[in-house]
């Protein structure tokens, strides 16, 4: 196994940890471990540093799919699970911004506001992860570790 290999099953083992453990607070998407939202910033920089307005959209848009992928895997198992249907819908905004950003750091300005629990502006309180978001998050992980900590956050 390469070193990269290795640290994403970490990083996925870590945020599946915390997912079970006990809620913390969303308005500072801590519900993420900390190492999962150092890479999520580490992908928002390589955004805002591309070299061009396509790439950056590429580079947003990659973990977008696996996360879709995760949700609709996730409804097959929950159904019952409306949060992942408004996720998928928060998915399909965001991707719409994504397209319409005049440049790369208006994109990567995006996948900050994504990453960093954006989506829902402040929640009081805690998070609280249902059986269908626990179930969407690692699938999300097991697609890639990018997609398993944006629907970390989303889903918070």
């Amino acid at each position: 196994m390469r070193r990269t290999t290795l640290h994403g099953f970490a990083l996925t083992l870590t945020a599946v940890t915390a997912l079970l453990a006990a809620p913390a607070r969303a308005n500072e998407a801590s519900c993420a471990p900390q190492q999962a939202r150092l890479e999520a910033n580490t992908w928002v920089t390589r955004i805002a540093t591309a070299p061009s307005l396509d790439e950056a959209r590429d580079l947003a848009l990659q973990p977008t799919r696996g996360a879709h992928s995760a949700l609709a895997k996730a409804r097959l198992v929950a159904p019952w699970s409306d949060s992942l249907a408004k996720a998928d819908d928060d998915l399909v905004a965001y991707e719409g911004r994504i397209s319409g950003a005049a440049s790369a750091q208006a994109v990567a300005d995006e996948a900050a506001h994504l990453v960093n629990g954006g989506i829902y502006g402040d929640i009081d309180g805690g998070c609280s992860f249902s059986t269908g978001e626990v179930i969407a998050t690692v699938i999300g992980f097991i697609l890639g570790v990018l997609p398993g900590i944006i629907l970390m956050i989303l889903l918070c």
